[in-house]
C-alpha cells in the first residue's frame, strides 16, 4: 500500500512506476473521452473507467468503447494500459465513469487516487470498501486547486465549473479539471455544454496557452466556442473526443478543415492511438 499524508489539500504519494521522460507528456486515447496521460514516473486517466453493459440481444450502443476483455485488463492495471496514480472523473454518465470499474482498479492499484465531483463522490462513496473510499476525493469548482506529489513528478487539479450538455438547470454535477502533470498542462472539459455560461466560466479562470485541451467535438465545431478555443485559450494540442462510430465519418472532414485555426489538432481513431509532446 503506497504511504499517503494529507495536509489540507495537499496529498504525498509514495509507489509510483512509469517509464516516460519527465520532459515528455504522453496522450493515450482509450474510448470516447477516456485519455490517459503520463510523464515521468506519473500515469493520469480521465474519464476512461467505465463499461456499457449491453444486455443480449440488443444492438451495440454508438459510443466507442472497449472489448470486455479490455475493460479487464484496464481494470485491473494489466499491459497495455497500466496503473493509474490519478483517475479524473467529469460526471457520472456510464460512457465516462462506472463505480464497479473503478472499484476494481482501486483493487489492483494500490497508488491509484480518484477525483471525481462533490455530489458523485458522496452518492457513490457507499459502493466503495471503507478504504478505497478514503481514496477518493470529491471536488467543488469552488475548491482551491488539489496538490498531489509523487516520487518524481507533481500533480495539480484545478476543479472548473462546467454545465453538462443539454443540461441548461446544471441538475448533473459535471466538472472540467485544469490538469498540471509535471512541466505539462492539461485542459479537460468533459462533456460541457457550449452555451454562454461555460464560456464564461473557462474565460473566468484565466486559462491560456495549455500544453493539451481534451475537448469534445462539439466545442470545435460550434463557431463561438472554436473562437474561444483558437484566439484566447490556445492550446498547443487540441484533441476532440466523444466522436463515435456513428458520427465519425461525418466529424472528422468538418474538424480537418478548421484545424488551420490551431496549432496541432489530433482526432483519435483508435485504441491506445498515442502522441507524445515535448517541452515549448
Amino acid at each position: 500500500m503506497p504511504r499517503i499524508l494529507i495536509t489540507g489539500l495537499v496529498v504525498l504519494l509514495y509507489g509510483c512506476s512509469g517509464e516516460m521522460p519527465s520532459d515528455h507528456l504522453e496522450i493515450s486515447y482509450i474510448a470516447n473521452a477516456g485519455v490517459r496521460f503520463r510523464s515521468g514516473d506519473t500515469t493520469v486517466f480521465s474519464d476512461a473507467f467505465f463499461n456499457i453493459a449491453v444486455p443480449p440481444g440488443v444492438p451495440p450502443r454508438l459510443h466507442d468503447h472497449l472489448s470486455r476483455e479490455d475493460e479487464l485488463r484496464l481494470e485491473s492495471g494489466q499491459t497495455p494500459f497500466g496503473c493509474a496514480d490519478l483517475i479524473l472523473v467529469t460526471h457520472e454518465h456510464d460512457d465516462h465513469y462506472t463505480s464497479d470499474a473503478v472499484r476494481n482498479h482501486l483493487e489492483h492499484c494500490e497508488q491509484a487516487l480518484v477525483v471525481m465531483p462533490a455530489d458523485l463522490s458522496g452518492k457513490d462513496r457507499s459502493q466503495y470498501p471503507a478504504l478505497d473510499a478514503d481514496r477518493i476525493f470529491g471536488l467543488d469548482a469552488e475548491d482551491r486547486p488539489l496538490y498531489i506529489d509523487s516520487q518524481s513528478d507533481s500533480l495539480t487539479v484545478l476543479p472548473i465549473a462546467l454545465k453538462h450538455s443539454n443540461d441548461p438547470e446544471g441538475n448533473m454535477p459535471h466538472l472540467g479539471y485544469l490538469l498540471t502533470l509535471a512541466q505539462f498542462r492539461v485542459l479537460i472539459l468533459g462533456d460541457a455544454d457550449t452555451p454562454g455560461e461555460n464560456l464564461d466560466h473557462l474565460q473566468d479562470t484565466g486559462i491560456r496557452n495549455p500544453d493539451v485541451a481534451v475537448i469534445p467535438y462539439w466545442w470545435v465545431t460550434d463557431t463561438n466556442t472554436r473562437g474561444v478555443l483558437s484566439q484566447g485559450i490556445r492550446p498547443r494540442l487540441l484533441v476532440p473526443v466523444h466522436l463515435n462510430r456513428g458520427n465519425r465519418s461525418e466529424l472528422v472532414p468538418a474538424i480537418n478543415q478548421v484545424a488551420g485555426e490551431f496549432e496541432w489538432v489530433e482526432v483519435p481513431n483508435s485504441l491506445l492511438e498515442t502522441v507524445a509532446i515535448g517541452l515549448p
